[in-house]
C-alpha cells in the first residue's frame, strides 16, 4: 500500500504510519456518516437522515474508500465539513476547510474557484493559507494533464499509464520527478492542445458527464444518474444546496479536465452525491406528492392555500385546540388578538 504523500505531494498527513492512517481514516467515517445524516435532515428532514445513512453505509464504494488508507477518500471530510458550516450557518470556517480540502487533493481547486464566486472572502482566507503553506501543495499537475489524454482514444499514441509518460520523459534523458520533468510534460501537452484544441474539448465534455452520471463509482450506477436530475429539480431550494451543487458540479468538471475519472477519483465525490441526491429526491417525492393530492382531493388543504393565493387578508391555521381560534392578518388594522383585533389609537 502506497502512502499518502507518495502520489505527488499529498503530504498533509504523511507523518502518519499506514496502520494509524488507516484507523484514523475509519474514525473520521464516523464523523462523514453522521455529517450526512445531520445535513439531509436540514435539507429534508428525519426520514432523508436516515435515506442518507442507509445509502452511505451500503454503499460499495464506500468500503472500498475507507478501508483503503489512500488520500482518494479524504476530500470527503472536508465536503461533509463545508456542508455542515453552510446548513449551521458557521460559514467563517469555509476558507481553512477549502485550503485542507486543496492540500489533500489538487483537484480541489474546481470548489475553491466556484466558493471564491460565491464569496471573495472564503477564497481569500483559502488562498492565503495555501500561499502560506505552499510547500507541501502538490506540485505534480502536467504528468497528469498528460496521461488524461491517453483515456479517450487519440491519435497521439498517449496511454493513460504513469510510465507512459515516465518511459516518454526517458527517451528525452529526464527522470522521473526531476527538476525538467514536469516542464517537459507541460510542453508536451500544450503542444497537443494547440494542434488538436477540439479533442481537449471533446474529452471534457465527454469526462465531465461521465462523472456527473456517477462515473465507475461502484454499486447501483444507473441510479446515481438520477442524480443531476435530482439536483435540477431542487435548484430553486435554499442558497446551501445550491452552493454544495455547483461545488459538486465543479468537482465533477476539474477530474473530467484532468481524465475520465476511474473509481479511485471519483471517490472525493461520493459525499456531496449522497447529501445532494438523498435530500433532493426525498423533497422530489415529497413536492409531487403534494402535487398529486392536490389535483385529486379536493380537500379544505387545498382550498386553503388557494384562498390565501387569490384574497388578501391570510389566516395562519395553528393546531386544532380546544377554545382558540384563527388569526386573521389585515393590513394596518392594528396588532393582532386571538378571535378578535383592537381597534388602532
Amino acid at each position: 500500500m502506497e502512502s499518502l504523500a507518495n502520489p505527488g505531494g499529498e503530504s498533509v498527513l504523511a507523518w502518519l504510519s499506514l496502520e494509524r492512517l488507516g484507523l484514523l481514516q475509519i474514525v473520521v467515517n464516523g464523523f462523514v456518516t453522521l455529517g450526512i445524516a445531520r445535513v439531509c435532515w436540514r435539507f429534508a428532514g428525519p426520514v432523508a437522515a436516515w435515506l442518507g445513512v442507509l445509502m452511505w453505509s451500503s454503499w460499495p464504494s464506500v468500503h472500498n474508500a475507507v478501508h483503503s488508507p489512500y488520500y482518494y477518500y479524504w476530500p470527503n471530510v472536508c465536503a461533509t465539513a463545508v456542508a455542515l458550516a453552510w446548513v449551521e450557518r458557521h460559514e467563517w470556517v469555509t476558507g481553512p476547510l477549502l485550503a485542507l480540502w486543496v492540500q489533500l487533493r489538487a483537484t480541489a481547486v474546481g470548489p475553491l474557484g466556484v466558493v471564491t464566486l460565491r464569496s471573495w472572502r472564503h477564497g481569500a482566507v483559502a488562498v492565503a493559507i495555501l500561499l502560506a503553506t505552499a510547500s507541501s501543495v502538490r506540485t505534480q499537475v502536467w504528468h497528469d494533464l498528460y496521461i488524461g489524454i491517453g483515456t479517450r482514444p487519440n491519435p497521439y499514441g498517449v496511454v493513460y499509464s504513469d510510465e507512459h509518460a515516465i518511459a516518454v520523459a526517458a527517451a528525452a534523458g529526464i527522470e522521473f520527478k526531476a527538476p525538467g520533468y514536469e516542464p517537459f510534460l507541460r510542453g508536451r501537452y500544450l503542444k497537443i492542445a494547440l494542434a488538436d484544441p477540439l479533442l481537449i474539448a471533446r474529452n471534457f465534455a465527454l469526462n465531465t458527464l461521465y462523472a456527473l452520471g456517477g462515473g465507475s463509482l461502484a454499486g447501483p450506477t444507473r441510479l446515481l444518474c438520477v442524480v443531476p436530475i435530482i439536483v435540477l429539480l431542487n435548484l430553486r431550494r435554499e442558497s446551501a444546496y445550491r452552493g454544495l451543487a455547483a461545488v459538486w458540479a465543479a468537482q465533477c468538471a476539474t477530474l473530467g479536465f484532468v481524465c475520465r475519472p476511474q473509481e479511485g477519483y471519483m471517490w472525493e465525490t461520493m459525499a456531496l452525491v449522497c447529501i445532494l441526491g438523498v435530500s433532493g429526491g426525498v423533497r422530489a417525492i415529497r413536492l409531487i406528492g403534494e402535487a398529486l393530492y392536490d389535483m385529486f382531493d379536493d380537500s379544505p388543504r387545498a382550498s386553503h392555500f388557494q384562498s390565501t393565493a387569490t384574497h388578501g387578508p391570510q389566516v395562519e391555521s395553528s393546531p386544532s385546540r380546544p377554545g382558540r381560534h384563527a388569526r386573521t392578518r389585515v393590513p394596518n388594522a392594528g396588532p393582532l388578538v386571538c378571535g378578535t383585533m383592537k381597534k388602532p389609537a
